[in-house]
């Protein structure tokens, strides 16, 4: 590695690692690796774990994100770990706690989260233990007092706490003032990314986006239930669980599928529910509309135009109606648009006929006519978004 670092000279330039910058070696192991300030990104990789003769750690100052590798706890003759100054998240690797000759930890300036593991308390060695300056969380273990070698202790800027006395007093003397500096661990929250879903029925599956707050590790379990859908017909019951490790802010998300059932039955709904896996408590709801593309907007009946005395009297009932906002008439004389001839073609209502929903029966009076002359009569079915859809045509001669 090292290809891509800002400052990378005389890293990696020959197939003797021990001639590098930074690594230093006796007898042909490594016992050092100091890459203090060299504008490293990326993560630190677990196959350090595997340099058995390691003795100092430093990779301070640098642009390192993800977590500290629980491999690092494989080095028994580490004794000094210099990682502030970067971008660590996750939790300190209870792993830390084999290393027995460490006498240096120095964690300080990341954003490390979850309590301080006590394993920690089992490194008699310890001289220097910076912590100060992340988003540890939580009872300090009182495990802590065993660092019976520990001179320079630093907690501050953290969300701890103590209550045991003995403990207490064994920080106060080890990192005065380190109380004053702790706030209230931030509270894990969960919910959905949007309070409404619209997915069309030929998709094949909706995808649900869970975001979450806070840096603690948190789970919750989600599950679907009917609305107006119906699992099984319309889509699939789906349940299941989703968890963060401490320090993950990632997305997550939850797909489930849906059933184009052929069926024109209008647009459907259903809810996904997220709970705490522990109490139960209803953390938050999301509601997913099914939009139907079988759907046929009116459904006719009947459409006539009936000549008489007074005008040409048309009459229309309808058996179903999805979405529907209402009606327009349209007329025309000659061929009208029959054959595609739409120049004697005016529209009749100037108000929209308002939607009665299913089964209902319409009328209107042509009165504007004259003996003779056959006219032909459009229906016009107006939706919600008021998209004009045209139905049935009609004529008759006017007495």
């Amino acid at each position: 590695g090292g290809a891509n670092w800002p400052l990378n000279g005389g890293w990696n330039k020959t197939n003797t690692p021990c001639s590098w910058r930074g690594v230093g070696c006796r007898e042909g192991h490594v016992w050092l690796l100091d890459l203090y300030g060299s504008q490293l990104t990326g993560s630190i990789p677990s196959e350090l774990g595997n340099l058995s003769y390691l003795e100092i750690l430093s990779l301070s100052q640098n642009r390192i994100t993800g977590s500290i590798p629980s491999e690092l706890g494989n080095l028994s003759e580490l004794n000094q770990i210099y990682l502030f100054y970067n971008r660590l998240t996750g939790s300190i690797p209870r792993e830390l706690g084999n290393l027995t000759n460490l006498g240096v930890l120095s964690l300080f300036s990341n954003q490390l989260t979850g309590e301080i593991p006590s394993e920690l308390g089992n490194l008699s060695n310890l001289s220097w233990l910076w912590l100060d300056n992340n988003e540890l969380c939580g009872e300090i273990p009182a495990e802590l007092k065993n660092l019976s070698s520990i001179s320079d202790l630093k907690l501050n800027g953290n969300h701890l706490t103590a209550s045991d006395p003995e403990l207490i007093a064994w920080l106060d003397e080890h990192d005065p003032g380190w109380e004053t500096t702790q706030t209230p661990c931030p509270i894990a929250t969960l919910q959905f990314e949007s309070m409404a879903y619209n997915v069309t029925e030929n998709s094949g599956q909706a995808t649900i986006t869970v975001t979450r707050t806070g840096n603690e590790a948190i789970s919750a379990n989600y599950a679907t239930t009917d609305g107006t859908a119906t699992a099984g017909s319309d889509y699939t019951q789906t349940t299941g669980t989703l968890s963060w490790a401490d320090g993950d802010s990632a997305d997550k998300t939850i797909t489930i599928a849906i059933i184009d059932d052929g069926d024109s039955e209008g647009n459907e709904t259903f809810t996904i529910t997220l709970t705490s896996p522990i109490s139960g408590e209803n953390l938050d709801n999301a509601t997913v509309t099914i939009t139907d593309d079988d759907t046929t907007l009116v459904t006719l009946n009947n459409f006539t135009a009936t000549a008489n005395e007074s005008g040409i009297l048309l009459e229309w009932q309808t058996a179903t109606e999805f979405d529907n906002a209402g009606f327009h008439l349209w007329r025309a004389t000659g061929e009208g648009w029959k054959y595609g001839d739409y120049s004697t073609v005016i529209r009749l209502t100037e108000q929209l006929i308002a939607a009665q929903g299913d089964f209902s029966v319409y009328s209107y009076r042509d009165t504007e006519v004259e003996s003779g002359i056959t006219y032909y009569y459009g229906l016009e079915d107006i939706d919600g978004q008021s998209t004009f859809h045209w139905d049935l045509i009609d004529s008759a001669t006017a007495r």
